[in-house]
């Protein structure tokens, strides 16, 4: 289900969590795996739809030949840069286990080259910097508060 905050960032709830899983909230420390993707052409207003994901780069899935199988991205929730802008909101709330997929607008998304997290390959760094001013989507499992 696509859900819409009150700031217009949207959100689709791929996995609600473990029962009594901790909720992320603010100032906590989060550990999370995540893929980002770029949208096929046409897709943004689809995106209630689902549209069509196209790779970009992940972390923790052992994606693109990367020694990476559950290294998780380790940030405080509401820290400046440690995400797009369009992700914290709708990381708030989540429980550990959850999995969020989340539309990135290229104004609150990775719009210079303090926002983290980063692509760990040269590949993967021309691709965002190829697409970053399109809208991306960013899936966030919750590993750990």
């Amino acid at each position: 289900e696509l859900v819409t905050l009150p700031s217009g960032i949207q959100y689709r709830q791929l996995d609600p969590g473990r029962a009594g899983g901790r909720v992320a909230a603010k100032g906590d420390t989060l550990f999370v795996l995540y893929t980002v993707y770029r949208l096929a052409p046409g897709a943004y207003f689809r995106y209630s739809g689902g549209g069509t994901p196209i790779f970009l780069w992940s972390l923790g899935y052992g994606n693109e030949g990367q020694d990476d199988v559950g290294a998780t991205y380790k940030f405080v929730l509401g820290e400046p840069n440690a995400l797009p802008r369009a992700v914290p909101p709708a990381v708030l709330g989540m429980k550990e286990g959850g999995r969020r997929r989340v539309l990135v607008p290229p104004a609150v998304g990775w719009t210079d080259a303090d926002v983290r997290p980063r692509p760990a390959t040269f590949g993967a760094g021309r691709r965002l910097e190829n697409h970053r001013h399109e809208p991306l989507v960013m899936e966030v499992d919750l590993v750990r508060v």
